[in-house]
């Protein structure tokens, strides 16, 4: 039996969520298909590609799988039909059986790309935003929502990645044909954390000394919501500390705030590591104070390391927080985050038993959708 042509869509193979979880899927699938990870971020010309040498992460793309990045520049409409138009000439020469595409993006643009190349191949489109979501990052973000009752038809499959973001997507009228939609949740892959666990833990952690440790792990965007834990912070005794990962554009302001709380002085900011796992496990406590949350995969994360995590009560992140027993606290209160990490570092809880996390598995999600990317 000849085997699969399966391609991967994502923005880029950087160390957020929905790449992260991308990347592993892929990786998954090369073991028996023919997998081909397609990219369009950053912005290049076909000129500046050609010229370009390695892509910043090159070194990410999974093993086993090809890689093709997109090039078109500009923004908006425009740039949207350019990446379908390639994406549909580059299915066509590669004769893609499968077509998964992770974020409200790149799902639009596949199924743009079906249409004008007349794709016969199966579409499986993952979204992992709730609808409130969709529209709040300006006017292009809203522009494109806007379309998706519409677009969003068109897939053979959506995945949603919680019930709380199937629920949210359907209120708003974002999953026009619900009997297409089917919640898988995002993967963790067991085995490979705590392998990856066990390497070298890049420096010594937060600065302010040898007190407890509490952790986060995002991108530095409003959604996730920094201030609040900062806040945090600043009503917790002088030994806790707080170590953020992650990339974004807030870094400067979020330092600045820092300072005026008083607790710079017990706060480190560090980039978004390609292996964050051994920084993970060496927190007392990790946090993820969104405003909003489709999933939550460091809630995931946190429980396969055995490290306390404490989230807010919000989309799919308090349902998973519910699934698996870790607590919640109101989003923007800060003084309920800080009674919570307290009550954490004081008596650390009993680690989240296994059958809890089984359901996440990457086999299991990846053979979900293996079943999808199977039936028409």
């Amino acid at each position: 039996m000849t085997a699969p042509r399966i391609a991967v869509l994502v923005p880029t193979l950087e160390s957020a969520g929905a790449e992260r979880v991308a990347r592993a899927l892929a990786e998954r699938f090369a073991a028996s298909a023919h997998v081909t990870v397609v990219t369009f971020d950053p912005k290049l010309s076909r000129r500046e590609l050609a010229r370009a040498g390695a892509l910043p992460w090159a070194g990410r793309v999974p093993a086993g799988c090809a890689h093709d990045h997109l090039p078109a520049t500009g923004s908006g409409i425009p740039r949207l039909g350019v990446l379908a138009a390639r994406f549909a000439a580059l299915a066509r020469r590669r004769r893609f059986d499968v077509v998964y595409s992770f974020l409200t993006y790149p799902n639009v643009v596949v199924a743009v790309a079906r249409l004008l190349g007349r794709g016969r191949y199966v579409h499986v489109a993952s979204e992992h935003a709730l609808a409130d979501n969709l529209r709040a990052n300006g006017r292009g973000p809203r522009l494109l929502a806007g379309a998706l009752p519409v677009v969003y038809r068109l897939p053979d499959h959506m995945v949603v990645v919680s019930d709380a973001a199937r629920r949210s997507l359907r209120a708003a009228g974002v999953l026009p044909r619900p009997e297409r939609a089917v919640t898988i949740p995002n993967p963790i892959d067991l085995a490979a954390v705590e392998a990856l666990a066990a390497g070298e833990s890049p420096g010594a952690g937060a600065r302010g000394g040898d007190g407890p440790l509490v952790a986060c792990f995002a991108r530095l965007h409003p959604q996730k919501d920094h201030r609040t834990l900062l806040r945090a912070l600043s009503l917790l005794p002088a030994p806790f500390r707080l170590l953020v990962v992650g990339d974004g554009p807030l870094r400067a302001e979020l330092e600045r705030h820092a300072a005026e709380l008083g607790v710079a002085d017990r706060t480190e900011f560090r980039a978004a590591v390609d292996n964050p796992y051994p920084l993970m496990r060496r927190a007392d406590v990790l946090a993820l104070t969104s405003r909003e949350e489709g999933f939550g995969l460091v809630a995931l994360e946190a429980a396969a390391l055995g490290v306390p995590f404490v989230g807010t009560a919000v989309g799919g992140l308090a349902d998973l927080c519910d699934r698996l027993g870790q607590p919640t606290v109101p989003p923007g209160d800060a003084e309920a985050l800080a009674a919570a990490i307290a009550r954490l570092a004081a008596a650390r809880p009993a680690p989240v038993a296994p059958d809890r996390l089984r359901p996440y598995d990457l086999p299991a999600v990846a053979d979900a959708y293996r079943a999808l990317g199977a039936a028409r």
